[in-house]
């Protein structure tokens, strides 16, 4: 028995030196997986790395400025709608108004006769309407009836153009007898593809066109009364609000100095447009049963909807619908006046170091994921959960106001994780 019981004993020795084995080789099989994880993690971040640089020197050659802007504008087609700005009407002129003016012995050198702005000064003037801008080129001498008239009307305001050789187009002045004080420049900043995106507040004048300053911008303040003006290194600061300018590399753009003269902003576009009149309506008294709702103390625009050369794209223009320049200067002005009265957001970008993070972040991300799934399925599963998740975190920053790198980003999530996909096919 004791023999038994020996044996027994020496077996249970066994059983348990065999178990306290066992566990010894798991515990070596864990430990050994965590140079091998690491390993991993170090090539993860390499490629990653590798990956933003490379990014980051497609990007600042331009190469990702047409992807970047397109999302851009996708991104701000979704956002809620916007009501119009109930402060600003338009007059528009179309070619039944300008027809009305001939049949009404009105003398044409354009689309809006001397005679006509008279009449429609004349019509507005009992309602006090904050501004009056007229949008259609006047480089002649106004006659002398309306000449006196614009006189006794100082929120009246006109347009000049500025020489641009980017876009090929030479000075045009404002009309002679106008003082300086009531001129704006007309000019657009258009990008490559033709969509205006950026608002120039103020720039060099030249010897035709002598005003520095935009025509939104003059039509603003008048709006906003005697408001304070700073100009610093950092934009233009009307009373508490500060329109940051445009850097050459803000958000997805890679401007050239020519394309980034002046004082620049970002235009955030409401998506519903302004009220809107034609000329005719007003001249034939048709709408003086509402016209006082209309117009007090409101901004009233005057300008051409029927041209071609002054139809215009957006971020809103889907299938290419363009809109008359008169309409996105109504844009531009409401930007400058809610931003100031009723502190709507402006657009803005993060700093060069925070979008090389955001960047980064995104591209490590990618890596990782492939990691932690070695299926392939759940590989690309993951990866479009990620740029769920990016889009996502970009759309609801724009609603805030904030423009970030989401193509770069997107391209540094699936580039890493091809990357490092690859690295573990050829590690078997």
């Amino acid at each position: 028995r004791q023999g038994g019981q020996g044996g027994q004993g020496r077996q249970g020795g066994q059983g348990r030196q065999g178990g306290q084995g066992g566990q010894g080789g798991q515990g070596r099989i864990l430990t050994s997986d965590f140079p091998s994880v690491w390993r991993e993690l170090k090539v993860a971040f390499i490629i990653s790395l590798l990956g933003t640089c490379l990014l980051l020197g497609m990007r600042s050659l331009g190469i990702l400025q047409t992807w970047e802007l397109q999302a851009f504008d996708r991104l701000m087609q979704l956002r809620p709608t916007e009501p119009s700005d109930r402060r600003i009407l338009v007059v528009t002129i179309e070619e039944a108004d300008i027809q009305y003016q001939t049949k009404n012995n009105m003398t044409l050198r354009g689309s809006l006769s001397d005679e006509a702005l008279a009449q429609l000064l004349r019509k507005l003037a009992p309602y006090q309407p904050k501004a009056i801008a007229s949008d259609i080129i006047h480089d002649f001498p106004y006659e002398s009836d309306l000449a006196d008239l614009i006189k006794q009307t100082p929120q009246f305001v006109a347009i000049c153009r500025i020489n641009s050789p980017q876009s090929n187009l030479v000075s045009i002045s404002g009309p002679p007898d106008l003082p300086v004080q009531q001129l704006g420049f007309t000019n657009f900043a258009l990008d490559p593809d033709n969509v205006i995106r950026r608002q120039i507040l103020g720039m060099a004048s030249d010897d035709v066109c002598q005003s520095d300053r935009a025509f939104s911008l003059q039509v603003a303040l008048r709006y906003l009364g005697n408001p304070s003006l700073n100009l610093s290194s950092d934009g233009l600061r009307i009373d508490r609000v500060l329109f940051r300018e445009l850097d050459y590399d803000a958000g997805g753009y890679q401007l050239s100095p020519k394309d980034a003269l002046g004082v620049q902003i970002l235009i955030n576009y409401r998506s519903s447009l302004p009220q809107q009149i034609s000329l005719r309506e007003i001249l034939n008294e048709s709408a003086s049963d509402r016209l006082k709702n209309l117009v007090k103390d409101r901004i009233i625009l005057i300008g051409v909807a029927g041209e071609k050369q002054d139809l215009h794209l957006t971020p809103y223009s889907i299938n290419n619908r363009q809109i008359p320049g008169v309409i996105v200067h109504a844009q531009m002005v409401s930007q400058i006046i809610s931003a100031v009265k009723d502190e709507r957001s402006l657009l803005r970008w993060w700093d060069r170091w925070a979008e090389i993070v955001w960047m980064g972040s995104w591209s490590f991300v990618g890596g990782i994921l492939v990691l932690w799934r070695r299926s392939l399925f759940y590989r690309g599963f993951a990866i479009g959960i990620a740029l769920v998740v990016l889009v996502g975190s970009c759309y609801i920053l724009l609603l805030a106001g904030f423009w970030i790198p989401l193509v770069p980003s997107a391209l540094g999530l699936i580039v890493t994780g091809a990357g490092v996909t690859t690295y573990l096919k050829s590690d078997r």
